[in-house]
């Protein structure tokens, strides 16, 4: 039986001249080795099943003519009553040691066949040891020599797919040919480039372009100063500690990194230095009397009595009447100021209260 098993491993494995799937020699080699250990498994069943018959036919076992002297002595026991007891004793004596004679040489005759069904067993056992360990071994190396040449045969695999992936991106010569069709010729490029030539006489070259570009400046420059202008209203009536003006609401700034104003707050910072263009203007059913201030200090002064603006060189308001409509017109300034850095400008109101006004600054 093993080799039988060894015949088989070999064929699997030589494939008689053809190429089989590794999985598949894995796979049926596998199987007859289980198939062998199977076979082994129940030939040592079998004799197992051998011995224990032998046991139980030692253990009932007994020499039919033994057992029939036995019963010729007891019957003639019986027939002859003067017998004494001694020779009945004797005669017990005499069938335990016959029997015990038969069981020692019945058990001799079952020992040796034990032994000799033990060491048939031994043999059995390494005979399928070595054929399972010479089939272990031709499967790991038909595994590694499989792996081998599947991988070798991956590899080519691969580089035949390269190969035809790289074919497949190539022009082929009816791609070449279309292309050189409807490509461009030399008459074609040049009346491009004299379009292009064309257009760029038109436009204008980098001297003067960077001079339009420095007068755009100053002009821009003198627009941003002429338009950093900002207008806050004192809508509230009510005045603060010192008579001072809250600006409630702001209208007007176009610049606010330079005219800086919080809400309800008597002071307006003007960060920028220079010449400033100032107008104010308060609307009450009687004049009052103003002053503006800057960073504290009085600069000028509108007062009330006999509609007179000092401030200076004088300046005159007058007014008609009342007019119907209310307080149509008040008592209004427009001034020039020179202010140093981070002016703080603020006014004082001196009259009747619930009136309202204005103040507006002008970058010059």
């Amino acid at each position: 039986m093993g080799h039988s098993a060894a015949v088989d491993v070999d064929d699997l494995i030589n494939g008689k001249g053809e190429w089989r799937n590794i999985q598949d020699i894995v796979r049926v080699t596998f199987k007859a080795s289980i198939d062998v250990i199977r076979a082994q498994g129940e030939k040592i069943e079998a004799l197992q099943q051998k011995v224990e018959a032998l046991e139980r036919a030692v253990n009932d076992r007994a020499r039919t003519e033994d057992v029939k002297a036995a019963l010729d002595k007891v019957r003639s026991f019986e027939d002859n009553p003067l017998l004494s007891a001694s020779s009945f004793d004797q005669m017990n004596v005499e069938i335990d040691a016959a029997v015990r004679r038969r069981v020692d040489a019945a058990n001799l005759a079952t020992r040796g066949e034990t032994q000799a069904l033990a060491a048939a067993l031994d043999r059995a056992n390494e005979d399928w040891r070595a054929e399972l360990a010479t089939a272990t071994k031709r499967l790991n190396s038909l595994a590694i020599n499989g792996a081998g040449g599947m991988g070798t045969r991956e590899d080519e695999l691969e580089r035949t797919y390269a190969t035809k992936s790289e074919l497949a991106l190539k022009s082929d010569m009816k791609d070449v040919c279309a292309l050189l069709d409807v490509k461009v010729g030399v008459d074609d490029v040049n009346r491009a480039l004299a379009e292009v030539s064309r257009e760029l006489e038109g436009k204008a070259s980098l001297g003067a372009l960077e001079a339009s570009i420095r007068e755009q400046g100053i002009i821009n420059a003198g627009l941003a100063a002429e338009r950093s202008v900002g207008r806050w209203i004192w809508k509230s009536g009510n005045v603060k500690a010192g008579n001072g003006v809250p600006w409630n609401v702001q209208s007007v700034n176009t610049d606010p990194e330079n005219f800086v104003w919080e809400k309800n707050c008597v002071s307006i910072v003007a960060n920028a230095p220079g010449l400033y263009e100032v107008t104010f203007g308060f609307f009450v059913r009687k004049k009052p009397a103003i002053q503006l201030l800057v960073n504290g200090e009085p600069v000028m002064a509108a007062v009330n009595s006999a509609s007179y603006v000092l401030h200076h060189s004088s300046g005159r308001l007058t007014s008609v009447g009342r007019h119907p409509a209310g307080n149509v017109t008040g008592l209004t300034l427009v001034d020039f100021l020179a202010l140093p850095p981070k002016a703080r400008i603020a006014v004082t109101y001196n009259g009747e209260s619930g009136g309202e006004g204005f103040i507006s600054l002008k970058k010059l």
